[in-house]
């Protein structure tokens, strides 16, 4: 570039103006705002004035014509690349970003986003039979994709989802969560290896039960409640009445904090099943959600990788919905909580030994 005699006036060749500091771009007259304005090669940084002699990506970049030959235009992000540093992903060559971006991704399947939604695994009639479906956060050892993917062989074998999937939760510190597909009750307790999903994760270093983040959130099928939309919502108002009525021995059995209780899973104080429902449509935060339009969930359980504790909730969640769908508010009230207690011990004392045991131990029987 080199400036041009000014004692004649010079018209530059891009905007047709005359202009008293001209300079010389490949020989043409350009003016000083033409040229301060023109690309420069990404690679070599000449300055390139016709446009059929550069090409560009969408990010602004520029490349010569000569040196657009050792350069290949990524076709994932768009962007330049020297052939060099190309990596061949199956189909096509992609820049090295974009490559290792692709290898952490297949290594990351293993934890789903959040977002994630199968289509679920019904094992049972999901009408006619109880469902439950298992929320586990676990926290403390690191959001592994490795880790993941060893538990995820552990419960479902062969079959990547058989069970269970796995999920990012960003309420965690350093875990994930996992989702069971709805399942019975015996399904949960002798077709699902639970307890050895237990024991791996605390081998490897999570925690559920000594976190202030973790919970264990169940969830069941509405149309279980009964046949028609009357009988379903009566239901869920009398399950509403129990958690309300006998709030604090769902405490003690939930193990949770009042901190944990206000922040994740509060209560509504009041029974009233439509203002309930107003409620919970501005946040999914309270004891039992409503807002799924397939399932309620029961989110006032903390966390647990303890077996026999995980199984006293499922037996509690199964006897309660249970216990709700045959008595109305006004029987469930008069009967007390002993009445629960006495609907638990007339199913099976022998099937319920765990949850009884357990529910001793809180102070709740």
């Amino acid at each position: 570039m080199k400036n041009i005699n000014t004692n004649s006036i010079e018209i530059c060749r891009l905007c047709r103006e005359s202009e008293a500091n001209i300079v010389s771009f490949e020989g043409l007259p350009i003016c000083y705002r033409c040229a301060t304005s023109l690309p420069s090669c990404l690679n070599c940084g000449r300055t390139v004035v016709f446009s059929y002699y550069r090409i560009e990506d969408r990010f602004g970049n520029w490349l010569c014509s000569e040196c657009a030959q050792v350069y290949r235009r990524c076709p994932v992000c768009n962007r330049f690349y020297h052939k060099r540093l190309a990596v061949f992903d199956g189909l096509e060559y992609v820049c090295n970003e974009c490559g290792t971006t692709l290898e952490e991704s297949i290594e990351q399947k293993h934890i789903r986003p959040y977002s994630y939604k199968p289509q679920p695994r019904f094992y049972g009639h999901f009408q006619k039979d109880l469902l439950l479906g298992i929320e586990l956060e676990v926290d403390g050892a690191g959001e592994s994709h490795d880790k993941a993917r060893q538990l995820l062989k552990i419960v479902n074998g062969n079959d990547d989802e058989r069970y269970i999937y796995i999920k990012h939760d960003g309420s965690l510190n350093a875990g994930f969560e996992i989702v069971s597909h709805p399942a019975t009750l015996d399904v949960h307790l002798y077709g699902i290896p639970w307890k050895q999903a237990f024991n791996f994760l605390k081998k490897n270093g999570y925690e559920s039960d000594n976190t202030s983040t973790c919970g264990l959130h169940i969830h069941i099928n509405r149309l279980f409640l009964g046949k028609t939309y009357k009988s379903i919502i009566n239901v869920e108002a009398r399950l509403l009445f129990f958690v309300e009525h006998f709030w604090d021995y769902i405490i003690k059995f939930s193990r949770r904090t009042q901190y944990e209780l206000d922040r994740w899973c509060s209560r509504y104080c009041h029974t009233n099943y439509d203002l309930a429902i107003q409620e919970n449509l501005k946040s999914r935060y309270y004891a039992l959600n409503f807002q799924n339009r397939a399932t309620i969930e029961f989110r006032f359980f903390k966390g647990t990788l303890d077996y026999e504790v995980f199984e006293a909730t499922l037996r509690f969640v199964d006897n309660l919905v249970r216990y709700c769908k045959r008595y109305g508010i006004r029987s469930i009230e008069k009967r007390g909580w002993n009445g629960f207690l006495n609907y638990i011990i007339e199913r099976s004392i022998s099937n319920n030994l765990v949850l009884i045991n357990y529910m001793i131990e809180r102070g709740i029987w």
